[in-house]
């Protein structure tokens, strides 16, 4: 979701417009499989943090405000989770 070739906002707007009625934003459809997936491994989240974390830190860094905000909510809820298990953020 972060390589150049997705970054839609940086395409001509004739492209951007051509592509989004074309295929739509196949970044959302991605996005939302992965907030579906995370939320579906339950308790195991935790498991994952450390592997994930930077990867929803990159993509919350998009220019897309919906990807921004599922990644947000995604690394607020794996702080949580951490928090939970840890008390700790490290």
């Amino acid at each position: 979701m972060t390589s150049e070739a997705l970054q839609l906002e940086t395409f001509s707007p004739t492209k951007e417009k051509f592509i989004l009625r074309t295929f739509g934003d196949l970044r959302l459809d991605a996005n939302k499989l992965l907030h579906t997936s995370w939320e579906g491994l339950g308790p195991t989240q935790t498991q994952f943090v450390p592997a994930l974390v930077g990867n929803f830190v990159e993509v919350s860094m998009t220019q897309q405000k919906d990807l921004r905000n599922t990644s947000a909510a995604i690394i607020y809820s794996m702080m949580e989770k951490q928090y939970a298990q840890t008390r700790s953020l490290k």
